[in-house]
């Protein structure tokens, strides 16, 4: 699988495992911790190897955010490599001509 690595490092780092016997067991504390902010995204393994990953809805919304933001700064940088060796103006500089 291509995200075995970084996966595998990202588990390492946070140590936020829960096995799925244990998340059944278990899950109203869990749900209930991922909700109040008190548990770090939890990833689910069944038989040793990571399945599903628990986050709560504002890390889920924020990283979607994160997501959209690198993606518009990629199309950004596409266009202004695209402009080759036309003349470009700042921001700052196009907001002082237009707004007098």
């Amino acid at each position: 699988m291509y995200y075995d690595g970084f996966v595998s490092t990202r588990m390492d780092s946070s140590r936020q495992t829960v096995s799925v016997t244990k998340l059944l067991r278990d899950a109203r504390d869990i749900f209930e911790g991922l909700r109040q902010g008190r548990r770090a995204p939890i990833v689910v393994l069944r038989n040793n190897a990571p399945v599903p990953v628990l986050l709560s809805v504002k890390t889920f919304e924020a990283l979607l955010n994160e997501l959209d933001n690198l993606r518009l700064e990629s199309a950004a940088r596409k266009r202004l490599r695209s402009l080759g060796g036309v003349k470009s103006i700042s921001h700052r500089a196009m907001m002082r001509r237009f707004t007098r």
